[in-house]
């Protein structure tokens, strides 16, 4: 149904262009919380991680549902750009190359979070393994030797 819309209208490239610039701008805000988060990762600041994540889960939702209509809009783009005046097809083309240009960007930005995440739980395992050894030792150190004298008579 929304692709039919979408076809026969002479609106089309105008709301391509709109719809390209609102994900431009949910790209930008996922820029951004990818620039916070590598900041929350390396500062260990967990709960406000968490925060942050919730709201970025936000923005991804709302991009993937403009994906639906961004398909509809440009099912058989190339041809459609001919026909376009040169600044439109220019503009739908640079909007398009930004937009993956950032969501590259954003995913370079994830797989450095993750090795950090990655990195730090191992340190983190290590030093739990290390706490546990030396109350291990520590318990062990302060447990009093039963002592049995090789003198006592029956009576003590």
């Amino acid at each position: 149904m929304l692709e039919i819309a979408t076809t026969t209208t002479t609106d089309w490239p105008d709301n391509l262009i709109a719809l390209l610039e609102r994900q431009r701008g949910m790209v930008g805000k996922l820029k951004d919380l990818a620039s916070r988060q590598a900041a929350l990762i390396q500062g260990g600041q967990a709960d406000a991680l968490l925060g942050l994540l919730g709201r970025r889960q936000q923005v991804v939702d709302q991009f993937v549902a403009s994906q639906e209509e961004l398909a509809a809009h440009t099912q058989d783009l190339q041809r459609r750009l001919q026909s376009l005046p040169t600044f439109q097809a220019e503009r739908i083309r640079a909007l398009l190359s930004e937009i993956g240009d950032a969501l590259v960007g954003v995913m370079d930005r994830d797989q450095q979070d993750q090795r950090a995440l990655q990195t730090s739980s191992h340190a983190t395992g290590r030093e739990l393994s290390t706490l546990s050894a030396s109350k291990t030792a520590r318990s062990a150190y302060a447990r009093p030797a039963a002592t049995a004298s090789r003198f006592a008579d029956r009576h003590g």
